[in-house]
């Protein structure tokens, strides 16, 4: 079981890291050549919107599944996410649907289930080891590899395409993993009940605003860095791997020379540092910059954080299945990256670009340290 599971998350992650980073840029690509600069960032968060807007809608409906085993649904999933990429992919090359935005729209949805239906058992998870170094080396070289394939393919697209063979070849490893029951005590209807009551405010109000920095790390901060790049696919991958690879290099560092003190991972050090983090990123405008303030930012990170910064993705808990709080906090999850990727859009219409990415990095960085501070424990993000 712990093979299988640790070949399935590799696939999975190696097609993500490159993937999720790519897509919503080729979707801001696409409505970059029908309108302004302005109207490309307004749609695209609104693409955005309605993936996480689907996600959170159909998880109370995904969890109830976990009763009947943990499996199944995440196969499911696994299918709904290459199906996806393939049909984002072909959409946008012009194989599937005039105009492409048809594509861009089933992306979504069918993106929106894949978040809603994935589950990794916590049973199963508990039973793989640590990661190797090389694995995590591996999945950081894939935004490097997918940048230069978009860059020098007859059709960018091409990558998503092979994205969506990389998350499919992971269903193999996945069906040698025994099936899991998992306990779920609610039914659909009675976890939304529960998502507004008082009683689960704090962790909902929480799981949002850590879903607002999640918007703001995997799609504003990338459509910000592709334009200060010049809209260069091969320098975006570059810059990105580099960065990933140095957070890499000085975590190891870290980890086996410090003596990793009790105070730097105190909610006030935690909160000063992911705000001064986001302040760094507005000035940020060279690629020694942006990799230098990525390094700064996911430094002190961890092998439990929720935030995967190799795969481009915020998951609660790990992706892993622990309670019915882990649903509520996907779902609160998906609600602050809605309302974070419905402010930029406002943003982008009615304001410069720039002063539309500074709006939110701004706003991110206070809510993030809000949110810190108030924390019995600190949470590296």
């Amino acid at each position: 079981m712990t093979d299988a599971l640790s070949a399935h998350r590799l696939l999975f992650r190696l097609a993500q890291s490159g993937a999720l980073l790519f897509a919503w840029i080729f979707i801001f690509e696409y409505f970059a050549r029908l309108g302004s600069f302005g109207e490309a960032a307004y749609h695209t968060a609104l693409t955005f919107c309605l993936a996480h807007a689907v996600a959170y809608v159909l998880t109370p409906f995904s969890a109830r599944a976990v009763r009947n085993g943990v499996k199944s649904p995440t196969a499911k999933a696994t299918l709904v996410l290459s199906t996806a990429y393939i049909l984002l992919g072909l959409s946008l090359w012009g194989f599937v649907s005039q105009p492409g935005v048809w594509g861009i729209f089933a992306f979504a949805i069918l993106f929106g289930v894949y978040r809603a239906l994935y589950w990794i058992s916590y049973r199963a998870h508990m039973g793989v080891g640590a990661k190797g170094r090389a694995y995590e080396i591996i999945v950081a070289l894939m935004p490097l590899v997918f940048g230069y394939a978009a860059a020098f393919a007859p059709n960018p697209s091409v990558i998503l395409i092979a994205a969506a063979v990389l998350v499919f070849l992971s269903l193999v490893p996945h069906l040698r993993i025994p099936d899991v029951v998992e306990r779920y005590p609610w039914g659909a209807v009675e976890t939304f009940r529960e998502f507004f009551r008082s009683y689960h405010r704090l962790v909902v109000l929480r799981a949002a605003i850590d879903g607002a920095h999640s918007a703001a790390l995997f799609l504003i901060w990338p459509l910000a860095v592709f334009m200060l790049l010049e809209r260069s696919y091969a320098l975006l991958g570059l810059v990105f791997s580099l960065t990933l690879l140095t957070v890499l290099f000085v975590r190891f560092t870290l980890r086996r020379f410090s003596s990793q003190s009790s105070v730097l991972h105190t909610p006030s050090v935690r909160a000063a540092h992911i705000v001064s983090a986001w302040i760094f990123r507005l000035v940020a405008a060279t690629p020694i910059a942006i990799i230098a303030v990525g390094v700064y930012a996911h430094a002190y990170g961890s092998d439990r954080e929720e935030t995967d910064i190799l795969a481009f993705e915020h998951t609660a808990d790990q992706g892993v299945y622990l309670d019915e709080h882990t649903v509520l906090k996907e779902m609160g999850a998906a609600i602050g990256k809605v309302i974070a990727a419905l402010m930029f859009a406002v943003l982008a219409l009615h304001v410069s670009i720039p002063a539309a990415f500074a709006i939110v990095f701004v706003l991110v960085a206070v809510f993030s340290g809000v949110v810190l501070l108030t924390r019995r424990r600190s949470v590296v993000f």
